[in-house]
């Protein structure tokens, strides 16, 4: 196997002057590649069996190979079909700016294998050929299997393959009344295998494709109108991060993929095209979320700029460099995690540097989230800062009565530097989660107002010390933590002059919003064993 050289073939050879090769990767880029050639399997050394096999029967590309056909150049598959290949290992990327040319009736088979660590396991797939239709294809599904579309409008639905003419609405109605894979179209899959592999047929989608987005009426959850599920139509991976008009069409910048074979249980794999490397890999379904003002039977366009060598393998996604708070809720032999990240062009409400929370379709995992201001469930939180006034609520969804876990799996330096506890306001116990897991029994369901992190707060330790208080305005709210019982609540302004005087009982957290116009004031706590005032400043 090569890595990292550069190989030039010698001359003569007719219509081919130069292959580079650096990580597994071809680069075409001479005009045509006639491939007069018995069947052979496209390695890394695929250039030398160029010179010596001249009888064509069809090509099969082994996984991991990296192929690109630069524009203006011709891959000319004189006989027989172009296999492409996929596995555990990985998948062939195979970038097309030129043509490929299969002749006498060949087509290009391009295999998907679908990890998962049961049978049923639910994937999100789309077709990198034109117009395959799914009767009488490896698609198909049987009496055990599944195969949906999305159906966008309120209230959201999938719809099945098998829905019968007398019902609405039948998978043609949502599918172009057709039977065919559409381009771009995502479509949800479940087989009653593990990892099994299904064969694409067709000629391959080159060139730029389009798919008409929609939004439409309000739903029940409405942070997510105008969930639209969409597919990689390339045999290639695509860099979400290059995707025209992102900004303008979508509401966020992530792409949610769908994933079985994930770590900790299956679930949704938040793609950010808001950095590079966002890479999307073949055949591979997403849903993105578009902005009704722009996007209601809008085309959106995959262009051919779009494909990457970046990724071989299903479900990989961008890395970055973020000071990032990475939390995982653990129990039952499964865990879910979420990400809170800073982001100088954030805001504490939804923007679209956050990713919604989209839970696992498996009934065992559980899931994890923080509350927005505005009060939508993340997956990633972008904030601008952290301090003391910047209290993030965390839900969860439970599969079942049990004991869990929340852990910090990964934290960088500057977040780590403030300290992070978790407070537990159904038990009104502060935890320092920044130095050991937080272990809990709960029931069943969706609990969306039991934990809260906190970054910097003093005065906390294990035992919840009395003596603890900080006082902070956000939002034009007024909180304060403390554990001091029944106290004296007063607020002056800058001239001294009292604005208002209240007995209050503060026994965890105490908040009220403040009808006050903007300036500074000062906030004073007491009782009689202390006294603490605060400056603050009202926007």
């Amino acid at each position: 196997m090569l890595r990292n050289r550069q190989l030039n073939i010698p001359q003569p050879l007719p219509n081919i002057k130069t292959y580079t090769v650096t990580e597994n990767k071809i680069n075409v880029t001479q005009n045509q590649i006639n491939m007069k050639i018995r069947p052979f399997v496209i390695t890394i050394m695929f250039i030398f069996l160029l010179h010596f096999l001249t009888i064509a029967q069809g090509v099969r590309v082994e996984p991991n190979t990296k192929i690109t056909i630069e524009s203006g150049t011709t891959m000319d598959i004189t006989t027989g079909n172009l296999v492409l290949e996929s596995d555990a290992t990985g998948d062939v990327s195979l970038i097309v700016l030129g043509a490929v040319d299969i002749n006498n009736s060949g087509k290009t088979n391009a295999y998907r294998y679908l990890p998962g660590n049961s049978v049923q396991a639910w994937h999100m797939v789309g077709a990198s050929v034109i117009g395959m239709a799914i009767t009488g294809s490896d698609f198909a599904p049987s009496n055990d299997d599944d195969f949906y579309a999305w159906d966008e409008p309120s209230p959201g639905t999938w719809v099945n393959f098998k829905t019968s003419t007398g019902q609405s609405p039948t998978f043609l109605d949502v599918n172009n009344n057709s039977d065919n894979f559409q381009i771009a179209k995502g479509y949800l899959v479940a087989y009653n295998a593990i990892n099994p592999a299904k064969e694409f047929t067709g000629n391959l989608n080159t060139g730029d494709k389009t798919f008409q987005l929609k939004n439409s009426a309000k739903k029940d959850w409405e942070y997510a109108n105008g969930c639209n599920l969409i597919s990689n139509p390339y045999s290639s991976a695509i860099d979400w991060n290059l995707a025209p008009n992102r900004t303008t069409l979508f509401k966020d910048n992530f792409a949610y993929t769908y994933n079985e074979a994930r770590i900790g249980g299956p679930g949704y794999v938040e793609i950010d095209g808001g950095s590079s490397g966002a890479n999307i890999a073949a055949n591979q379904g997403f849903f993105v979320i578009t902005k009704p003002e722009t996007a209601n039977n809008t085309n959106f366009t995959f262009t051919a700029d779009m494909q990457t060598h970046g990724v071989s393998t299903y479900y990989k996604s961008n890395t970055n460099n973020d000071d990032k708070l990475i939390l995982r809720l653990t129990g039952n032999g499964y865990y879910d995690e979420t990400k809170i990240r800073l982001k100088e062009e954030s805001t504490y409400n939804r923007d679209r540097t956050d990713a919604i929370k989209m839970n696992s379709y498996n009934v065992n995992v559980p899931n994890l989230y923080t509350i927005s201001v505005d009060n939508i469930n993340l997956a990633v939180n972008s904030i601008p800062e952290i301090g003391v006034e910047n209290s993030i609520p965390l839900g969860i969804v439970i599969p079942k009565l049990g004991e869990y876990t929340i852990s910090i799996i990964e934290v960088s330096d500057y977040i780590s530097s403030n300290t992070i506890y978790l407070h537990d306001e159904l038990l009104n116990k502060w935890h320092k989660l920044s130095q050991s897991d937080y272990v809990f029994s709960t029931d069943a369901g969706d609990v969306a107002n039991r934990f809260v992190i906190h970054f910097g707060v003093t005065g906390i330790n294990d035992s919840n010390k009395a003596d603890m208080l900080n006082i902070w305005v956000f939002n034009n709210q007024l909180n304060i933590i403390c554990q001091i019982g029944e106290a004296q609540l007063e607020i002056f302004d800058m001239q001294g002059r009292l604005i208002s005087s209240k007995t209050i009982n503060i026994n965890g957290k105490y908040n009220e919003i403040l009808n006050l116009k903007a300036g500074a004031y000062i906030v004073r706590i007491q009782n009689s064993n202390m006294v603490k005032s605060k400056k603050t400043i009202l926007k």
